[in-house]
């Protein structure tokens, strides 16, 4: 740690102006200083003009910096990590004599489902460059580990952690470490998997961190994985309440159909989406909307692909006014900004009510939690760990007069629950 530290210091000044330099350039590929191989790869994809976030992103990952980097969790932003990582295996020899399933790059994702696109991503740029030692995912904690060997590792927290535990992975290795979405892996499971994983990293490591948007205590936590990191802001933050506007309606659980009329007959959306916990409240949702007149889809696990295919794209074009989803259909999946985001059922953790804030528009979208009684805890600990209440709203969401005097104590500050 001694010598990261003293690497750090070392030729600061003239480093600081060279990263100032490059976050105020462009976006063109020419001025992002990718290994020649890469840049003729995208060049060949006609990919010469980079999103932003590329062009904050990239060039001080290059130089070897930590990036601690707030962005909208989508394709553009997969790149902006994948690219430095290849770049750094094109550029940089190892360490040490390459062994099997010793990994010089980890990239750890929330889910098996956003790892598998990661993974995808690389193996791209992998087989385009004819690179010999490519990429490993390791899909499920209890899958088969890939006996070719590989320099980058793909996979979860957890899911990493078993294979340490099974001896499988050597990480005496690993160079670069990148943390997909860290907005998502603020569970209590995922950050105790997640500080057990870089005990056994070297101590001279280069970390990536991308978030769409993290509360107050998940920034603290974050500047504990990164040293010294040049902070990237290629999106608005995503996940605190002064920017999107939020509200908590206690309901019990069988006026919760009535709940979400009542708010959809109040000011009618183009894009609404709802949050449910199962499939059947997630099809009971649609159906209630449907027999009121309106327009509306369900996804969930049942649903086959080129349906979940098809309402996605009726939603993101603004043709499907409201769609219906649990977390496990929607996942990583592209929705666009949406008007007004509804928390049928409560997330069971911060992490999840992050994420799913994360997707509602910066500009007038509106969050809306129902919360029932065997919910509250849920929410308590969801506010505690925000360290803001959420507001509380009346029967016609209107915002309630009294204040919560605090976020853990809400069966004192809560008004009674409406029978």
């Amino acid at each position: 740690m001694k010598g990261h530290a003293m690497a750090a210091r070392r030729g600061s000044k003239s480093r600081q102006a060279s990263t100032s330099q490059l976050l105020m350039g462009g976006t063109s590929l020419e001025s992002l200083g990718l290994h020649p191989r890469l840049t003729k790869v995208l060049q060949t994809a006609g990919r010469t003009q980079l999103p932003r976030v590329h062009g904050l992103a990239i060039p001080p990952a290059l130089l070897g910096r930590d990036v601690l980097a707030q962005a909208s969790p989508d394709a553009d932003t997969v790149d902006a990590f994948v690219l430095p990582v290849v770049h750094h295996l094109l550029t940089r020899p190892p360490k040490r004599v390459p062994a099997p399933h010793a990994p010089r790059a980890l990239l750890l994702a929330p889910s098996a489902k956003s790892g598998a696109l990661i993974a995808a991503e690389v193996h791209r740029y992998g087989a385009a460059l004819g690179l010999r030692r490519r990429v490993a995912l390791a899909r499920e904690t209890s899958c088969a580990f890939p006996h070719h060997d590989f320099d980058m590792l793909v996979a979860t927290p957890a899911g990493l952690l078993d294979l340490l535990h099974r001896g499988h992975l050597d990480l005496d290795a690993a160079e670069v470490m990148v943390l997909a979405s860290f907005e998502r892996m603020l569970s209590p499971a995922c950050l105790s998997a997640l500080g057990r994983v870089i005990h056994h990293l070297p101590t001279q490591r280069q970390v990536l961190l991308f978030h769409a948007g993290l509360p107050s205590y998940a920034q603290d936590l974050a500047k504990q994985v990164v040293r010294d990191p040049v902070r990237v802001v290629a999106a608005q933050q995503c996940g605190a309440r002064a920017i999107v506007e939020q509200g908590v309606l206690l309901v019990a659980n069988e006026r919760k159909l009535q709940a979400l009329s009542t708010l959809l007959g109040k000011s009618p959306v183009a894009r609404a989406l709802v949050f449910t916990r199962t499939r059947h409240a997630a099809v009971a949702v649609v159906r209630s909307v449907r027999a009121a007149g309106g327009e509306a889809e369900a996804m969930h696990e049942g649903v086959p692909d080129f349906a979940r295919d098809s309402a996605l794209a009726l939603f993101r074009e603004g043709r499907l006014p409201l769609l219906a989803t649990t977390d496990a259909s929607l996942r990583e999946a592209e929705t666009g900004a949406v008007a007004l985001l509804v928390n049928y059922d409560m997330p069971s953790d911060v992490g999840g009510y992050v994420a799913r804030v994360a997707r509602v528009s910066l500009e007038a979208g509106v969050a809306i939690s129902f919360c029932s009684d065997p919910e509250r805890t849920a929410l308590g600990r969801i506010e505690r760990q925000l360290a803001d209440p959420i507001p509380r709203l009346g029967e016609g969401f209107e915002p309630l007069p009294h204040p919560v005097q605090a976020p853990g104590r809400l069966q004192r500050a809560d008004p009674p629950m409406p029978s």
